[in-house]
């Protein structure tokens, strides 16, 4: 028997320790210049270089240039000897002379490092010589020959060297194309000459192909004692524990004080170590693999729980976890406020709430590559239904209800999965779960009411109401105001106050970083008796800075009139102007018209609010202390999930689609393993009732309503009672803590069924007096966008943005409205609603529970301990949703209890 504990770094993520070597390639031709100059050009041209290009074509190989007079005084053509390659310049007069190359096979949009050998530097007076390492008159230039089209020639752009010292000038460009010409272009006047012995380009090293080396992910082998076995207790799900998910461990042994251990554990023993980033830390986690002849038992992490030295023996005493534990472990640590949710910072205002409710909330920013929220710059994560808050609410004359604040209806909700994303990628671990991806899952939000006191910051709302006169007559040609009647009545002022501009006609801004939304019906009137072309223009104006709204070029018909309305949201600083606008074609002929008694309708009205609702800050005030596992653990309480490893991949899934439905399950004979000279046979101990619920939100007003009226039952519960089981003693409860029911019902009960809404509020023992509260979280399904046949809302009262609107988006404990047979139930049992008919029978008890409670509370179900002789290859290759056959009856493994040369205690459920 061959055992072996093998320990990574604590750094370990996963990735590889190793050597890396960039692979480089030469393209530059010749780049000691022992070949010779194929090619030299002299030229009065005063480009000398683009001359010699576009005459003599750039190859693989070097050419050169001079200029021999004209603008560039006369030089020496350049030469090559042993030393390199010689460039010489004119005394008095600068002159240009150098050398070109056709450099190929490049890859465009890769960084390239050129490396020029300086071996014999220029002067540095008066006439001193600069390399010029580009074309200098172009950076692009075609030929007069060579086809048609005619060839594109790049220029490599290096810059300029000057002064020319002896060294090697470095420096990189990124190709343009598949070509690229490499141009030396030696400028100077002093009769000096520069000697070059080496060219090189080859890739950048930081971006240029690699070859790995010295693969290591830095294992190393614990010593062992001598015959060491280390007993393990395996399991995924404890059958007999309905409120346990239990999982793999293995019980405390110890390790030798070795000199390699030691070295392992950083000498931990010694109190006065000194101690860097790469010492052993007792309080991270250490990834562990348990072997037994090259067979994996176990997969997890080692925790060192102390230090043993009795009589000068020193050994470390440790146990081994599983994945899941760990998982558990990590999260309790960490909150709501340690998830980043800047990505979904947006403005909350009437556009984006109703935007949300087709999933196309807009963000301020667009999306980083990879999010859980989607791309571009809109998601579907997260979404505002209409929610009765705080219950400040009433029904007007006309049969409206109305909000008096807009976040007394819409506040965020966030999908559950992109939740679940987002904390398992920072806790970095990977999973798969066939459930969380369907639809069904995938429509559950969970609420992020910000509390009881905080509310979004309205700045101030403008309210202009009447055009009561017509308006003079528009010039032609230009743009001229659209404005409301400014009058007062009875001493009330009813034409326009706040920030519009009596002076201007304009929306004039005092705040930064203000959102205005505007809602307007302006009425265009033509007395002209042929049609009249007119555009119509909401401006922002911004310092120098205009932005043009709504812009629309309409065609009116002769002696008739034309609504120009709308809605639209804007961001406006300190000194913006908003303002709306129109030309006609023809003057004399088109101007505002008043509006007739009888028709009166507001002429625009604008809301201001504060810039901004970020999950940064108001968001998080409530939802931020939310720990995450807490979190977690209730997702899995309500939906009965299980978690198992799949190749260092968790599995999540509900426990009828791992142990009764599982297509990957594989049934193993033991019958030839067991020991059945001692067989134990019991049936189980189960208590007679079990509750499954949810915590108990004491301050929610509709919920405690509903319990008095239910003689104590907490909406969505489901009560289990065992009466055929007379043995059975005792009440457990299965609590999916933190989240808490929530109830839906008409938002009046002078409504029908269509105008179904969530109450989550708080209010006084006799129902006069409510208001919002730091409500648990609530878990619900996102329904359907209702379009009213009865019933309308406004929100907010003064100035509402939501006027006489007759659509909102529900959510709510169903599935559907109104329910049908498909309909699902996120409550555990079935409970009176109300005012909602036809209850439906697919509840989490029903889905999820029933066929883990079927099982466990059948008349044959018994546990059965037998000894097994079981390999390290029948542990390696084990799943618990397989089931095991000893003498045709078949099994399901809840436990095995393994040490290596011994008998394997294992603990199997006999399957009714």
């Amino acid at each position: 028997m061959s055992v072996q504990l093998i320990l990574y770094p604590q750094n370990y993520n996963g990735t590889y320790t190793y050597t890396s070597n960039p692979v480089l390639n030469q393209y530059v031709a010749d780049g000691n210049f022992n070949s010779g100059l194929s090619a030299s050009t002299g030229t009065t041209n005063n480009q000398p270089s683009y001359y010699a290009v576009l005459n003599s074509l750039p190859i693989s190989a070097w050419k050169a240039f001079r200029s021999t007079g004209g603008d560039f005084g006369a030089c020496v053509a350049p030469s090559i000897s042993g030393s390199g390659l010689t460039l010489y310049s004119n005394t008095g007069t600068t002159s240009s002379t150098g050398v070109y190359q056709l450099i190929s096979n490049l890859t465009a949009g890769q960084c390239y490092e050129v490396k020029i050998t300086v071996t014999t530097g220029g002067g540095t007076g008066i006439g001193a010589g600069a390399l010029y390492m580009n074309n200098t008159w172009a950076t692009n230039w075609a030929t007069s020959t060579g086809g048609n089209p005619p060839v594109i020639w790049h220029s490599i752009n290096l810059g300029i060297e000057f002064p020319i010292y002896a060294g090697t000038i470095t420096n990189t460009f990124t190709a343009s194309s598949l070509e690229n010409v490499l141009i030396l272009d030696y400028r100077a006047a002093d009769g000096n000459s520069i000697v070059i012995s080496n060219v090189s380009i080859t890739e950048c090293p930081a971006s240029a192909p690699q070859t790995y080396t010295d693969l290591s992910d830095g294992q190393v082998i614990c010593d062992l004692y001598e015959e060491e076995a280390i007993p393990l207790s395996l399991s995924i799900d404890d059958f007999k524990n309905v409120a346990e998910k239990t999982q793999s461990y293995s019980k405390d042994f110890h390790l030798p004080n070795t000199k390699r251990n030691n070295k392992i554990f950083s000498h931990i023993f010694e109190v006065t170590r000194s101690t860097d980033v790469f010492s052993f830390n007792p309080y991270i986690k250490t990834r562990v693999i348990l072997k037994e002849d090259s067979y994996t038992l176990f997969e997890g992490f080692l925790q060192l729980i102390d230090i043993n030295d009795k009589e000068g023996e020193i050994s470390y005493n440790v146990n081994l976890y599983s994945e899941p534990v760990t998982l558990a472990d990590t999260l309790k640590l960490k909150t709501f406020n340690e998830i980043d949710f800047d990505e979904l910072k947006h403005q909350y205002t009437k556009t984006n709430i109703e935007n949300s409710w087709a999933g196309n909330l807009a963000l301020d920013s667009t999306l980083p590559s990879g999010s859980f929220a989607g791309s571009g710059s809109t998601t579907n994560v997260l979404k505002y239904p209409l929610c009765d808050w705080t219950s400040n609410k009433h029904i007007d004359a006309s049969g409206v209800v109305q909000f008096t604040n807009l976040e007394d209806a819409f506040r965020p909700f966030v999908k559950v999965k992109y939740l679940i994303d987002k904390i398992m990628s920072d806790a970095a671990v990977e999973y798969t779960s066939t459930f969380f991806d369907t639809t069904h899952f995938g429509n559950l939000f969970m609420d992020f009411n910000w509390g009881a006191d905080i509310s979004i910051t309205l700045i101030g709302q403008d309210h202009l109401s009447l055009r009561l006169s017509n308006g003079s007559y528009l010039s032609a040609g230009s743009w001229s105001a659209l404005y409301p009647t400014n009058i007062t009545f009875f001493g009330m002022q009813i034409g326009y106050w706040g920030t519009f501009n009596t002076s201007n006609n304009r929306f004039q801004e005092d705040t930064d970083g203000t959102i205005n939304e505007v809602s307007y019906e302006i009425l265009i009137e033509s007395t002209s008796g042929s049609t009249q072309a007119i555009e119509l223009r909401w401006l922002k104006t911004s310092g120098s800075t205009t932005t043009t709204i709504d812009y629309q070029t309409i065609t009116i018909a002769a002696n008739s009139v034309y609504t120009y309305q709308g809605n639209f949201s804007i961001s406006l600083d300190n000194g913006d102007f908003l303002q709306a606008q129109c030309k006609p074609a023809s003057g004399s002929v088109i101007r505002e018209k008043l509006i007739t008694y009888g028709n009166w309708s507001t002429w625009a009205t604008n809301t201001r609010t504060s810039s901004g609702l970020s999950f940064g800050n108001k968001i998080k005030n409530l939802r931020g202390e939310l720990n995450q596992w807490e979190f977690l653990k209730g997702i899995f309480t309500m939906f009965n999930l299980v978690t198992v490893k799949e190749d260092d991949i968790l599995r999540i899934e509900p426990y009828a689609d791992i142990f009764l439905t599982n297509s990957n399950t594989t049934q193993r004979n033991w019958t030839d393993k067991v020991d059945i000279s001692e067989i134990n046979l019991k049936p189980l101990e189960l208590v007679k009732k079990t509750k499954f619920t949810y915590e108990e939100d004491e301050d929610d007003y509709a919920v405690n309503v509903y319990k008095k009226a239910t003689s104590g039952f907490l909406y969505g519960t489901k009560k289990f009672n065992a009466s055929g089981f007379t043995l059975s003693q005792g009440e457990e409860e299965i609590i999916a803590t933190p989240f808490a029911p929530t109830v839906i019902k008409p938002i009046f009960d002078s409504y029908d069924n269509d105008f179904v809404v969530p109450t989550i509020y708080s209010g006084n023992d006799d129902g006069t007096e409510f208001e919002g509260f730091e409500n648990a979280p609530r878990i619900m399904y996102d329904i359907q966008t209702v379009n009213l046949s009865v019933g309308k809302f406004s929100a907010p009262l003064v100035s509402p943005q939501f006027n006489g609107k007759m659509e909102f988006r529900q959510f709510g404990h169903l599935s559907t409205l109104p329910t049908t047979s498909t309909t699902k139930d996120i409550n555990f049992g079935e409970c009176q609603m109300v005012n909602i008919q036809n209850l439906t029978t697919l509840n989490l008890y029903n889905e999820y529970w029933s066929p883990y409670y079927n099982e466990l509370y059948h008349s044959d179900t018994r546990i059965m301990t037998l000894k097994v002789n079981l390999t390290p290859a029948d542990i390696q290759n084990f799943r618990f949703y397989d089931t095991v056959v000893i003498k045709n009856r078949e099994y399901r493994v809840n436990k095995i209890e393994y040490k290596p040369n011994t008998l394997a205690k294992v603990e199997f459920i006999l399957i009714p």
